[in-house]
């Protein structure tokens, strides 16, 4: 599973959003987990359109645990923002 975070890139004092996962404990493919980040990492470091973040670093820590940092984006959670959608679209 994985957590978004808030957190601020020193000494740059830049806001970006922290991507963290963790493989799944018994997952039993951990090269597979890892061939699936580090796609995703390739995959947003090429792309360059005003709708999608931009990618300022990627890696692994020595506990295993994988994170991507991102541009910021301010503004509500993504969840809220379908939950709104959706009960509008239910409404009509």
């Amino acid at each position: 599973m994985g957590a978004v975070y808030e957190a601020e890139q020193r000494p740059l004092g830049r806001r970006v959003a922290v991507k963290v996962l963790q493989e799944p404990p018994n997952s039993g493919d951990s090269d597979a987990f890892q061939r699936r980040f580090f796609l995703e990492a390739a995959t947003l470091a090429k792309l360059d359109h005003p709708n999608t973040v931009t990618l300022f670093d990627y890696g692994q820590t020595k506990d295993h645990i994988f994170y991507l940092v991102m541009e910021y984006v301010d503004g509500p959670a993504l969840s809220k923002v379908c939950l709104l959608y959706t009960s509008d679209a239910a409404d009509e």
